[in-house]
């Protein structure tokens, strides 16, 4: 698998188990691995007032400014709360 723009440094190794067959190693890709999800209590009440105020878009820029975090990181936690029926 050719991987560009730094991808292959996202990469880890797994066991592959064949019954019969000793362990094989094989790389696996760990998508988003340098974003942090992590979020405080305090942070997604914050997050969800500000999405109440105003669009989605607008929302994602505001969480991320306000938390000094990446519009991305931002996203996935709306996405991620929409999915779980808060917003």
């Amino acid at each position: 698998m050719k991987a560009s723009c730094g991808a292959t440094r996202h990469f880890t190794h797994e066991f592959k188990r064949t019954p019969g067959r000793p362990p094989k190693v094989e790389p696996v890709y760990i998508a988003c691995a340098d974003l942090d999800f992590t979020w405080t209590r305090a942070q997604v009440k914050r997050a969800v007032e500000i999405y109440r105020e105003c669009s989605p878009l607008e929302a994602v820029r505001r969480i991320a400014d306000e938390f000094r975090r990446r519009d991305e990181e931002a996203g996935i936690l709306i996405m991620d709360l929409g999915m779980k029926g808060v917003l």
